[in-house]
């Protein structure tokens, strides 16, 4: 595909996007209003647009933020354990598995120095993981799981717990507007940070960032330059304290014999399924296939995708059984993958950083494709990334070939990550940035993003959100966003149980 037609599908979405906030910003009933703004910016996740934020949609949230009461003080909802003090940590919805929610578990178990809350704003009946209730809990904190069904009446609330705070660190989704209707400084007067966990992507939020903690150079440039935030800071992404694991000689190959390949090389990647979709010539099935036919004795474990996926199923034929596609594993139950590994393989077209931490941190060799979107501050000071397919396929053979050198990168890699990662090397971190945490800059004024050039980094992004966008289920999902749209612009609560409009509300659809 050529840049000249990304720029032109590009130039649509963007006019697409904008269309839907102005006809946004004219409905009079305020629940159907924000609603509609949270659908332009679902439509901007998946659509790029070459702007990454709406200055219409921050101001106009901060102002009807005045007519959101404080829950507990003005419509008298209360709480237990409202007396909480440190911080609360918001999330539109937590998860069993994926990156986003394993930050917050793994932030609130390297900090033992205050209590920390978690507000889940749409959690729909999902059942909130273990670990997260753990680390809450072992903090002093609570989980609220919101059963509100009206954004109004979240922000209403929200705010409520939001007082009893020192702090508040925002992990929600993009298109979320109940934080920014809850927390505008006209309304809230507690220090307000964003976590940029979604870089990448356009977000709500500038209207009520006291600044912006980015896990990357390119998230925080991208943060000051189009969306108009200084105050940014750096927290590296968290691991969790994994268990020993034997690596020495005898140990892997025990290993490798228990999982039936013990004379094999065994290649290493997980990350969830959508990350390996080609896009153009980014084919990473077709890259592994050719490493396997470089090393007879290789064989590849994938760890996350649907061995029935299309993509997969062919390149399983091809490799005469020596590529494996399991699917989900905990990471608990990868204990001989993980030990005979002799090297791990970023997702691409989209990365996996924080799977490929993981791995990388128990001292496996690790590679990854150069990409603008895939960038991470220590694998670019480990030098793991290669410019090309051909170069990663000719790096992870010598790699093979040479176990040793491979095993001495590995573990000059493990011992990076584990100083500003691990438990440890975070709480240190976050420390010495706490005093910036509770900094306040109230009288926000949001700089709308300009139409620009796309730079690399974005077109890298939008090369694989338009080729995912091609096919049945996108048009399916583009379909249903529009009886979504409709749905309530003209009648949104009516006509639907309240059990339904919480289903189809913690999905993102309405």
């Amino acid at each position: 595909m050529q840049a000249i037609s990304i720029d032109g599908i590009v130039s649509r979405n963007r006019a697409e996007f904008i269309a839907q906030i102005k006809s946004a910003s004219t409905v009079q009933k305020l629940e159907r209003r924000v609603r509609l703004y949270q659908q332009a910016f679902l439509f901007a996740r998946d659509n790029p647009c070459g702007i990454f934020n709406s200055k219409k949609v921050e101001d106009d949230l901060a102002a009807l933020c005045l007519q959101v009461p404080t829950a507990g003080k003005d419509v008298g909802v209360k709480f237990q354990n409202l007396e909480l003090r440190g911080t609360l940590h918001v999330l539109t919805r937590a998860y069993m598995t994926g990156g986003h929610t394993r930050v917050v578990e793994r932030w609130i178990a390297a900090s033992n120095s205050e209590p920390h809350s978690v507000v889940l704003i749409s959690q729909g009946g999902r059942p909130v993981p273990q670990k997260l209730t753990e680390a809450v809990e072992a903090s002093g904190g609570t989980i609220f799981i919101l059963d509100e069904v009206l954004s109004l009446q979240k922000a209403s609330v929200l705010r409520g717990i939001g007082q009893s705070h020192q702090k508040v660190i925002i992990h929600s989704h993009t298109y979320d507007v109940v934080p920014t209707l809850a927390f505008s400084g006209a309304c809230f007067a507690k220090p307000v940070f964003i976590y940029n966990h979604a870089d990448h992507l356009p977000w709500i939020g500038c209207a009520v960032a006291d600044g912006v903690i980015n896990f990357r150079k390119a998230g925080a440039q991208l943060t000051r330059e189009r969306r108009g935030i200084s105050n940014t800071i750096f927290l590296p992404l968290p691991i969790s304290k994994l268990a020993p694991l034997a690596r020495d000689v005898e140990s892997r190959q025990a290993a490798k014999a228990r999982l039936g390949f013990p004379d094999a090389q065994i290649i290493l990647t997980m990350a969830s399924g959508y990350k390996y979709e080609p896009v153009g010539d980014l084919n990473f099935q077709k890259m592994t296939l050719k490493v396997l036919d470089l090393n007879p004795k290789a064989v590849l474990f994938v760890i996350g995708p649907n061995p029935d996926d299309k993509i997969w199923t062919k390149a399983i034929e091809k490799s005469s059984g020596r590529l494996m596609v399991k699917g989900r594993i905990p990471f608990s139950d990868l204990q001989d993958v993980l030990s005979a590994a002799d090297l791990t393989i970023d997702s691409y077209p989209l990365g996996s950083t924080t799977a490929l931490l993981d791995l990388a941190s128990l001292g496996i060799p690790a590679l990854a494709l150069n990409l603008a979107s895939n960038t991470y501050d220590a694998f670019e000071r480990a030098q793991i990334y290669c410019d090309t397919q051909q170069s990663l396929i000719e790096h992870a053979t010598l790699i093979l070939q040479s176990p040793l050198k491979g095993e001495a990168k590995g573990s000059a890699l493990a011992e990076l990550i584990r100083a500003e990662s691990s438990p440890s090397g975070f709480s240190k971190r976050l420390e010495a940035v706490s005093p910036s945490l509770l900094i306040t800059q109230k009288n926000h004024r949001v700089v709308q993003d300009s139409e620009q050039p796309l730079s690399a980094f974005e077109l890298s992004i939008a090369q694989s959100l338009i080729s995912n966008s091609r096919g049945l289920r996108p048009r399916l999902i583009r379909l249903s966003r529009r009886l979504a749209r409709f749905y309530i612009a003209y009648f949104f609560p009516y006509f639907l149980p309240k059990r339904t409009l919480k289903k189809l509300d913690s999905y993102g659809i309405i």
